[in-house]
């Protein structure tokens, strides 16, 4: 439960557009969908709570933020968990939320990914962007 919502996926959804996205520990991104794709079916569940599309160019802002860019138009499924993982966090950013948990977003990343995602969490925070981080690796 959420309040009085029942967890479920269209639940889900509603809280996205009440401005609370998370992560998942074990990333799940359409696979046979291209990474500029899974954004912007984020960017479509965003939408519809603005009830207007937003600009094409939110997608491609979104992937240059994360590190993601060069990799826009590869399908999910060919991509390193250290690239699912800041796909995840993408998608997240691309519903525009304002409250963004991050539930182990370190797990089974090497010190170097470890260190770039840390990175990342540091630099969406300094955007406004409030942060609940669940995570293991107690150095983050």
């Amino acid at each position: 439960m959420f309040g009085d919502l029942e967890i479920t996926r269209p639940a889900l959804t509603r809280i996205c557009r009440l401005g609370i996205c998370l992560t998942h520990q074990i990333v799940r991104p359409f696979l046979d969908l291209t990474v500029l794709e899974n954004v912007n079916g984020a960017r479509r569940v965003w939408a519809g709570h603005q009830g207007a599309a937003p600009r094409a160019a939110e997608a491609e802002e979104v992937l240059d933020f994360t590190g993601l860019s060069t990799r826009r138009d590869v399908p999910a499924s060919v991509l390193t968990l250290a690239e699912r993982k800041r796909l995840e966090i993408a998608r997240a950013l691309a519903t525009r939320s304002h409250v963004l948990l991050l539930d182990e977003v370190l797990a089974g990343l090497n010190p170097t990914e470890s260190e770039r995602a840390v990175g990342l969490v540091r630099q969406i925070r300094a955007r406004g962007v409030t942060i609940l981080m669940i995570e293991h690796v107690m150095r983050a």
